[in-house]
């Protein structure tokens, strides 16, 4: 769309480097390029392919892990993370965002619905707990997006860094260890 080939033929050049790096190891080592892809069948379910329907394998992850006796707040926690790449992704599309987002990055909006999508219908059951690893690329677009609604005085962002920090070693190493009680 800018016709600037050059910088197109630049990254081409980088993101084919960069495949040929993991591609080439993995056909020496073990005899197959897509060894690494090959070795998720089996965790995707019983017809293997790596994507369902939206919501298909994640409602059915969350279930298992709720009837598995895994404590509210682990699930709250790991809730937060596809509630908000949904949110964001919406808040992308906004009427609201047309100028300010969509305008000036438009493929960036593209990738990261499509991301967002893919993931929320990766055919994985253990998503709830690697949710949160599959959306980190992305979540400084997600961030963007939601920037109306994350507050913009810093103590108030310090204070939720410093809590989210807290939470995520608490999900670790138990919220008695990190906070001196226990959650009901």
């Amino acid at each position: 769309m800018r016709k600037s080939y050059r910088q197109l033929a630049a990254i081409t050049v980088i993101g084919l480097s960069v495949g040929v790096l993991y591609v080439v190891p993995l056909r020496v080592l073990l005899g197959n390029p897509f060894a690494n892809f090959i070795s998720y069948r089996r965790d995707w379910g019983p017809q293997g392919w790596p994507v369902t329907y939206p919501f298909g394998t994640l409602v059915p992850s969350y279930l298992m892990a709720f009837s598995a006796g895994n404590r509210w707040y682990r699930l709250v926690f790991v809730s937060v993370w596809p509630v908000m790449a949904l949110a964001g992704t919406v808040m992308i599309w906004h009427p609201r965002n047309r100028e300010r987002f969509l305008s000036l990055y438009q493929p960036e909006a593209l990738f990261a619905s499509l991301y967002v999508l893919f993931f929320l219908s990766y055919n994985y059951l253990g998503a709830v707990w690697v949710f949160s690893r599959f959306v980190l690329p992305i979540a400084p677009l997600l961030l963007f997006s939601l920037r109306d609604w994350i507050p913009h005085d810093r103590r108030v962002l310090w204070g939720g860094v410093v809590l989210s920090a807290l939470l995520a070693s608490a999900d670790l190493i138990h919220f008695r260890n990190v906070f001196g009680f226990r959650l009901p």
